[in-house]
């Protein structure tokens, strides 16, 4: 297939062209024509400890994260540095009321004890991916530590 044969092929799709165009400069092209873009929910939760503001010690960051294809991890970063991977699958009936159509909904919670953080103003960021790799930060804290 020639260059402008492609480019022709894909011309109504403006976004999907341009792409095309960039990979057929760089000398790439799809070995059997244009793909499809698969478009995956993103994960969606709470973070329901600990609230903004917070004085704490060693404390656990725990909530609930869901996504259609179910959810693969939940990551906790503190400063922008990973923390840990939260135990996930927790029994959450709550949640499970709010959003009885989505599939493994009851198994949703996750929990992560934190205790080796250093005292000062500091952010948390709760991330959730998806099975099928979406990810999402559900939730941004920020929080003092003081001393244990």
């Amino acid at each position: 297939m020639t260059k402008l044969r492609a480019a022709e092929r894909i011309r109504a799709r403006p976004i999907a062209a341009a792409f095309a165009l960039a990979l057929l400069a760089a000398g790439c092209e799809p070995a059997d024509g244009p793909r499809r873009i698969r478009a995956h929910p993103l994960p969606t939760g709470a973070v329901e400890f600990p609230r903004d503001g917070e004085v704490v010690g060693k404390f656990i960051v725990e909530g609930w994260a869901l996504a259609d294809d179910g959810i693969d991890e939940v990551n906790v970063y503190l400063d922008g540095a990973w923390v840990g991977t939260a135990l996930s699958g927790i029994h959450r009936p709550d949640v499970a009321t709010a959003f009885p159509d989505v599939p493994g909904v009851a198994a949703s919670g996750f929990r992560l004890t934190i205790d080796s953080a250093e005292s000062g103003e500091r952010e948390i960021v709760v991330q959730a991916r998806s099975r099928r790799g979406a990810t999402r930060d559900i939730a941004s804290r920020r929080i003092r530590i003081v001393g244990r």
